[in-house]
């Protein structure tokens, strides 16, 4: 499918030139910097940095701390990355992301969650990326199926919560700990390799 959009794309680049496109990403360039620099603190509009409204860690913060709290939301926003992506490291060091088993799923599925908590620009309607770590963990064991869907759709309700009351931001709390206790689980369960100390002895 993106090699069909990319194909479209060069072939109306004639009739359409490359202005709107790089004028595109200009706008989403001013975006994003408008989220580090508390834009709209004043005139808030979605485009011009309401970051409370947004999902990922920074508008949990901003959700919070106000939208006045410029350096404070920045420097705790970069620790809360820091710690999440440090966090997933070790578990990836016991544990590989990828199709191999559910244990590998899961940290595929984490590895995806933590993108979208980092990312600066993430709103509600974003979340929809969210179903590309639930399809991560597929093929599930029969016995974790119904607990995935539950867990999903438990997590769609918080986002519809959320719209009532953006200062809460409970979708995003939901993702935090799931994630961290996904990871701590791989973290803190015994490798296979290492045998127990009475089986060493």
């Amino acid at each position: 499918m993106p090699v069909r959009g990319l194909v479209v794309t060069a072939l109306s680049l004639p009739v359409t030139g490359v202005a709107p496109y790089v004028a595109y990403v200009g706008h989403l360039a001013e975006v994003v910097m408008s989220h580090f620099s508390g834009a709209g603190a004043v005139a808030v509009t979605t485009w011009q940095g309401n970051l409370a409204t947004t999902e990922g860690l920074n508008g949990l913060l901003v959700g919070y701390l106000g939208q006045g709290a410029v350096s404070l939301v920045n420097a705790l926003w970069a620790l809360g990355a820091v710690a999440l992506i440090g966090l997933y490291g070790l578990a990836i060091l016991r544990q590989r992301p990828g199709f191999a088993s559910p244990r590998a799923r899961l940290m595929l599925a984490a590895g995806i969650v933590i993108t979208l908590l980092t990312d600066p620009n993430l709103f509600a309607q974003d979340c929809v990326l969210l179903f590309l770590a639930l399809a991560a963990l597929w093929p599930l064991p029969p016995r974790l199926v119904l607990p995935a869907i539950v867990g999903a759709v438990g997590l769609a309700d918080l986002l519809l919560l959320d719209q009532g009351a953006v200062t809460v931001h409970l979708f995003t709390v939901g993702l935090l700990v799931v994630t961290i206790l996904a990871c701590w689980q791989v973290i803190a369960r015994p490798s296979p390799t290492t045998l127990p100390a009475a089986a060493a002895g």
